[in-house]
């Protein structure tokens, strides 16, 4: 019995225990953020002539799509526009990994002066963010801004 102990579980042992104490197994990475929301306001002189155009920020998104490139989940932005995305990737075999770069990107269908859903009113943006397997990262806010200028439907 204890010769087919040694035989068998120490060297399983022995080739997991590198893996188990590098990280090998955490294959996840959270990222935490913001999605604000933001319009262009001209900013006019006494006589009525538009003297700057400065955008300000009007609170939280709601209902605001995060991603990140190259991979399938989403986020949603809840109501005070706060997300938390997790990604699936690749797991580490050996050492702790260095840092790859992501680039996550947030969007949102959601017209500015009616509330409606109208695909065409905002664009995506984007932030590059580096995390390694098991890491929770916090990201910077996101602003969106809707650009009066473009068309609804994106027509």
């Amino acid at each position: 019995m204890k010769k087919s102990f040694s035989r068998y579980f120490l060297p399983f042992v022995f080739l997991l225990l590198p893996f188990v104490l590098t990280g090998c197994f955490e294959d996840e990475i959270t990222f935490k953020g913001k999605v604000l929301q933001a319009r262009l306001v001209d900013i006019t002189d006494d006589t009525g002539a538009i003297v700057a155009t400065r955008y300000t920020v009007d609170g939280p998104l709601p209902g605001a799509i995060v991603r990140c490139v190259g991979y399938p989940e989403t986020a949603t932005t809840d109501t005070s526009g706060l997300y938390e995305l997790n990604i699936e990737v690749n797991r580490v075999i050996g050492y702790k990994a260095k840092a790859d770069s992501y680039t996550l990107q947030a969007f949102s269908h959601r017209n500015y002066y009616s509330g409606q859903q109208d695909p065409g009113t905002d664009e995506s943006i984007s932030q590059y963010v580096d995390a390694r397997p098991g890491d929770t990262i916090p990201v910077r806010d996101f602003v969106l801004m809707y650009h009066t200028y473009e068309n609804q439907s994106g027509q």
